[in-house]
C-alpha cells in the first residue's frame, strides 16, 4: 500500500480544523477539496488518484487538504457557506507558507478556487477547473444529477457506488470501489446532504473578471449531467479562459 504523506492541520478563521499533506518539490499546486467527498488519506491509498498524485509530486510541492466537514479536518462544523469555504483555502495555504500557488478545482470547488483567485490574484500563479461552474447550481442542476443526489438519505452505500462511478466511468474497476470506498467513510450523509445544498446556492459570476491567473477549464467529451455550454460560458467569462 502507498505510504501516506504525513498529515499537518491548519486552523481557518472560524477556528475549524483542517488536515491537509504536503508531498513533492518545486512550485505549489493545491487541490482544492471537492466537498463534501474528500478523504486524503485514501486518495493517496487509491490506485488511481494516487498514482496520479505521486507522479504530480515529482516536480511540484503537491498540497491536499480535506474539506470542513470531511475527511480528517473537523466534521462538526455549521458555516458551509462560500466564505468559509475560501477561508479554509486561505489558511492552508497561509499554514504551508507558500506566496504563490496554482489551483486545481473539481465540480463544486470551483467556485471556491475562482473566489479565491479573484480575491488574491497576486497569489494564484495559474488554474485548472475541471466540470465546474460558476453558479453551483449549473453543474448540479442535470435530472440524472438530482436522480442521484435523492440517494444520499435513501440508501448512503448505493449513492457512493453510484456517484464514484459516476464520475470515473463505469469501466473504472477497482478504481471506482476505491473512490466509491472514500465517499463513504469522507462525510455523513447529513453533512453531505447540508454541504450540497449550500454549494447549489453559490454564485460567483461577478467576481470572474478579477481572475488574473490564466486558466485552462476542462471538460470531458461526452458528459451528459452538465452541458459543454457551462464550462464553454465559465471560459468566455475568465479574462484569461481557455476549454479544452
Amino acid at each position: 500500500m502507498r505510504n501516506v504523506p504525513p498529515i499537518s492541520y491548519a486552523r481557518s478563521a472560524d477556528g475549524v480544523s483542517l488536515a491537509f499533506t504536503t508531498a513533492g518539490d518545486g512550485p505549489a499546486l493545491v487541490f482544492v477539496p471537492w466537498v463534501p467527498f474528500s478523504n486524503l488519506r485514501m486518495e493517496w491509498q487509491s490506485g488511481l488518484l494516487g498514482n496520479v498524485l505521486e507522479q504530480l509530486a515529482r516536480r511540484l510541492t503537491v498540497i491536499c487538504y480535506d474539506g470542513r466537514g470531511t475527511g480528517h479536518s473537523q466534521r462538526d462544523v455549521t458555516d458551509l457557506s462560500l466564505n468559509a469555504m475560501v477561508a479554509d483555502l486561505e489558511a492552508v495555504v497561509d499554514q504551508v507558507g507558500a506566496a504563490e500557488v496554482s489551483l486545481f478545482g473539481q465540480y463544486n470547488s470551483c467556485p471556491h478556487a475562482i473566489a479565491f483567485a479573484a480575491r488574491h490574484p497576486e497569489r494564484v500563479k495559474r488554474m485548472a477547473l475541471f466540470a465546474g461552474s460558476p453558479r453551483g447550481w449549473n453543474a448540479m442542476s442535470a435530472r440524472q444529477t438530482q436522480a442521484l443526489l435523492s440517494l444520499i438519505e435513501q440508501d448512503w452505500d448505493v449513492f457512493a457506488d453510484a456517484a464514484a462511478h459516476q464520475w470515473m466511468g463505469w469501466s473504472a474497476g477497482e478504481a471506482g470501489r476505491d473512490v466509491a470506498e472514500a465517499i463513504r467513510k469522507a462525510v455523513t450523509p447529513q453533512t453531505a446532504r447540508a454541504t450540497l445544498q449550500a454549494a447549489s446556492a453559490i454564485d460567483v459570476t461577478d467576481q470572474l473578471s478579477r481572475v488574473a491567473a490564466p486558466t485552462l477549464v476542462l471538460h470531458r467529451r461526452g458528459m451528459t449531467q452538465i452541458p459543454v455550454d457551462v464550462p464553454r460560458s465559465l471560459a468566455e467569462g475568465l479574462p484569461r479562459g481557455r476549454l479544452v
